[in-house]
């Protein structure tokens, strides 16, 4: 494909010519190619919302099981949940986009730890 206004060989692709700038799609070719990736960057946005906060959920689960470790396999449940929510939690936090990452990471941690000790207590009664 060529620039109508200066001739130059562009992209099939390309929106602008990259020698002068001229418009090569039409106005409305343009509004719909913009639309499109508007839509995938928010779709994007949505998925990584839903981990983050399914995440979240599951280390929030983990340390609320403490409050009834007493009641036999609940702190194994909890553990698995925590290594769980701990695994995802260090995986969005290297990607560092996420809002509830760090939160998650350190209750998964603290849930985990506080599981270890509860089970540590109950199997020495």
């Amino acid at each position: 494909m060529y620039c109508r206004k200066c001739g130059t060989q562009v992209q099939e692709d390309a929106i602008f010519c990259h020698v002068c700038g001229n418009l090569l799609k039409d106005a409305g070719q343009v509004n719909v190619i913009e639309e499109q990736a508007y839509e995938n960057v928010e779709k994007r946005k949505r998925e990584k919302n839903n981990l983050d906060t399914i995440n979240f959920i599951l280390a929030i689960i983990s340390v609320s099981l403490m409050v009834v470790a007493f009641i036999p396999y609940v702190p194994i449940i909890a553990l698995v949940l925590g290594g769980v929510a701990l695994v995802i939690a260090i995986i969005l936090e290297i990607k560092k986009k996420y809002k509830f990452s760090l939160l998650s990471l350190y209750l998964a941690a603290g849930g985990i730890l506080a599981n270890i000790l509860l089970l540590i207590y109950f199997s020495s009664i």
